[in-house]
C-alpha cells in the first residue's frame, strides 16, 4: 500500500514523509514520558516514608520518583523542613545543572558566580535568544533543502539529518533560557532559603 501512495505522489513525498514519521514517533514518545512520569509519582507515594526513617540511598532514590533527578539527601532533609517543600524541590530542581552541593559544608552554591549576577545572567539569556533563533532559522534552512531536493540524492537525507540536529540544538538553548529565568524568579532566595534551613 505504501509503495502504492508513493508511485501517486512520486519521489518528492518520501522525505516529507519520513519526517512525518519520525513526529509521530517523538510524539508517541512524549507520551508515554508523560505516562511514565505519573506512574512515578505513584512508585513515590507508595515507597514514601518518613525522610527520618530513611537512610541516604533509599531517601535519594525514592524522590527521584517525584523530581526526576537525584538530589542530595542532607538537601532533602533541610527541604522538607520547610514550608510546601513539595513546591521547594521542583524549584531546586529547575535549576540544578547549574548549582553545584559543597558536601562539606552543607551548601548549595552555583556552579559558575556569573549566574548569581542579574546583569550577567541577562546577557547569558540573550545569547541564549539569539542562539535559539538562529539555530531555528538554519533548521528551517535546511529542512528546505531537504525537501526540495531529489530524496535519492545524499543531499537531501544529509540536509534532513542537519534539519534534526539543528532543532534539537536550538531547543537546548531555549532549554537554557527558560533554567536562566528561572533562577532569575527565585534563584538567589531559593538557594539562600535552603542554606538556612537546618534538619531536625
Amino acid at each position: 500500500m505504501f509503495e502504492q501512495l508513493l508511485s501517486l505522489l512520486g519521489k518528492p513525498f518520501v522525505l516529507p514523509a519520513a519526517f512525518l514519521l519520525i513526529g509521530a514517533w517523538t510524539i508517541n514518545k512524549l507520551s508515554v514520558l508523560h505516562d511514565s512520569r505519573r506512574r512515578n509519582r505513584i512508585e513515590f507515594l507508595d515507597r514514601w516514608q518518613s525522610v527520618d526513617d530513611m537512610d541516604d540511598m533509599r531517601l535519594e532514590v525514592t524522590m527521584r520518583h517525584l523530581v526526576g533527578t537525584y538530589l542530595p539527601a542532607d538537601i532533602i532533609r533541610k527541604i522538607s523542613r520547610t514550608p510546601f517543600p513539595t513546591q521547594t524541590l521542583l524549584d531546586l530542581v529547575a535549576i540544578w545543572p547549574l548549582v553545584r552541593f559543597d558536601h562539606l559544608t552543607g551548601q548549595l552554591n552555583w556552579k559558575k558566580q556569573e549566574f548569581g549576577d542579574p546583569v550577567v545572567r541577562r546577557w547569558l539569556r540573550v545569547v541564549m535568544m539569539l542562539g535559539y533563533v538562529v539555530l531555528a532559522l538554519i533548521a528551517v534552512f535546511f529542512f528546505y533543502l531537504a525537501v526540495g531536493t531529489d530524496p535519492s540524492r545524499p543531499t537531501a537525507w544529509i540536509s534532513g539529518l542537519n534539519t534534526l540536529m539543528f532543532v534539537v540544538l536550538a531547543g537546548s538553548c531555549l532549554a537554557r533560557f527558560d533554567t536562566l529565568g528561572d533562577i532569575g524568579k527565585h534563584g538567589a532566595t531559593l538557594i539562600a532559603r535552603i542554606n538556612a534551613a537546618v534538619p531536625e
